[in-house]
């Protein structure tokens, strides 16, 4: 079926062409922000460089909570132990800080622990024949051991998220196990929608965006880690 091609805001991308041109990484808080002016759900967070800080960052957000290390140039967190998860106290969160703080650096993010849904993995990546490419997979330790994912170009349209969702290995986690409730399917639809808006207004600043995971919940989806890698444009 067809469906209206998507209207793209040239404000927005102006504004974040710019910050890709600059050609610095991106942290994650900033990487957030990225997504949230896409339409995507984020968590309450805050970046830390005091213990001081993360204390008052975690009365704000409640218990538990997750630390990151949010040290610039490391992409991958959890490979140089800079994640702690499930931290219930305040004697946790600071064991879990000290810990960081002493091999990685001082500087953190603090975010809720959330962990009811199904988690999937969304990307946008640049192919040189292609262009800009939306992947759609399972997500969090999954990515590993199924590697396994769609690829979709932009812009796609809801019919074609569903068809391509239909055929994954992850729609039988979306429809829910084991008494688990199912997830919400059309949200996670519109988010790949909404990537694949994000891809096309982005293309030749974005080398690589990773969005993993991405919780798909009983009601909405929300963004718990997200990697953006500015490109030469």
């Amino acid at each position: 079926p067809q469906e209206e091609p998507p209207i793209l805001d040239r404000t927005r991308q102006a504004r974040w062409y710019a910050r890709l041109a600059g050609g610095t990484p991106f942290d994650e808080a900033e990487g957030l922000a990225l997504l949230a002016d896409y339409g995507f759900s984020v968590p309450d967070h805050a970046v830390a460089d005091t213990l001081a800080d993360v204390l008052a960052a975690v009365e704000r957000i409640g218990f538990p909570v997750v630390l990151k290390t949010a040290i610039p140039g490391i992409a991958h967190k959890s490979e140089v132990g800079g994640v702690k998860l499930n931290l219930t106290d305040a004697q946790a969160v600071r064991e879990a800080y000290e810990d960081i703080a002493a091999r990685l650096g001082t500087r953190v993010f603090v975010a809720p622990m959330l962990d009811a849904g199904v988690e999937m993995v969304l990307g946008v990546t640049r192919d040189p024949q292609f262009g800009a490419l939306v992947l759609l997979g399972t997500g969090g330790v999954l990515v590993e051991i199924l590697n396994y994912a769609a690829v979709l170009r932009p812009p796609v349209s809801v019919w074609e998220v569903r068809h391509v969702l239909a055929g994954l290995k992850a729609g039988k986690l979306l429809d829910g196990v084991r008494g688990a409730a199912p997830a919400d399917r059309d949200a996670l639809v519109d988010a790949v929608v909404k990537l694949s808006v994000l891809a096309l207004e982005l293309e030749g600043a974005l080398a690589e965006l990773d969005i993993n995971p991405l919780l798909v919940r009983e009601s909405g989806v929300v963004v718990l880690d997200a990697l953006v890698v500015p490109g030469r444009t």
